[in-house]
């Protein structure tokens, strides 16, 4: 395909995942106050405010645009991959194909895993460091809803970490033994976190700690077998290789 050509299919297929995302985003924000109730579920004791007349519109236009492109992103990233696979080799293809789908899901987990345990946790927590009965908990429903969606996307893209840790191995960019050297500063990582994000008990800091050290663990895991799936194609294209040349000198 020409030049000409490649552009003009990124520019196809970049209008499909604009019509996408928007139309997605118009679904979300037709349906948005189900997500609106589910996230002030969530609050323990806080008083909702908003101090401009719009600021409930454009945080519920926020809340549908962050949606619609997380609903979307399935859609985007099989965009992106349809475009790129011709310039992979199979390996690399089978990799990305992989990582591609076992990146959403896991990122579902870890959205699902901060709502379900440690958003409720955290909320907690900080509604009761108020100790001053003359400060009331009156909360900017713009501010509670960026604080919700801040937490869910982060620990969406934490949950992550082993289908990155699968494709830099697969494509030699990472070792295994590199995670196992840093574990120990991992785990320092992990119940530091923990000790911010929960409430000052110990059973809460590791119910939110042992999860994310699963996952680092599954990282090495998985980091491990991609390494060895590497090497077991490195030999057989050597060989290959070999046997290409010995038939060569036979002619």
């Amino acid at each position: 395909m020409t030049v000409a050509g490649h552009l003009g299919e990124l520019r196809r297929r970049i209008f499909w995942c604009v019509l996408v995302f928007v139309v997605l985003s118009v679904v979300c924000f037709v349906f948005i106050q189900r997500f609106v109730d589910a996230a002030l579920a969530l609050s323990t004791g806080f008083s909702f405010v908003y101090l401009s007349p719009s600021e409930l519109l454009t945080s519920y236009m926020k809340l549908a645009l962050v949606l619609g492109l997380v609903l979307a992103s399935p859609f985007i990233l099989w965009q992106i991959w349809a475009f790129v696979q011709p310039g992979l080799t199979e390996r690399e293809a089978s990799s990305a194909r992989r990582a591609v789908i076992s990146g959403f899901v896991f990122f579902l987990l870890g959205a699902a895993f901060c709502y379900f345990l440690i958003l409720p946790l955290t909320l907690q927590f900080l509604y009761s460091f108020n100790g001053s009965k003359d400060i009331a908990a009156n909360i900017s429903f713009n501010s509670y809803m960026s604080f919700i969606l801040g937490m869910l996307l982060a620990f969406g893209v934490v949950f992550e970490m082993p289908v990155l840790s699968y494709l830099l191995s697969r494509l030699g960019l990472l070792k295994p033994q590199t995670l196992v050297k840093a574990r120990k500063y991992a785990v320092l990582a992990v119940f530091l976190v923990a000790a911010i994000i929960t409430p000052p008990d110990v059973l809460s800091q590791i119910m939110t700690a042992l999860p994310m050290l699963a996952l680092y663990e599954l990282s090495i895991l998985v980091s491990r077998a991609a390494a060895r799936r590497r090497e077991g194609e490195d030999d057989d294209e050597d060989e290959e290789d070999e046997e290409d040349e010995d038939g060569e000198e036979e002619e």
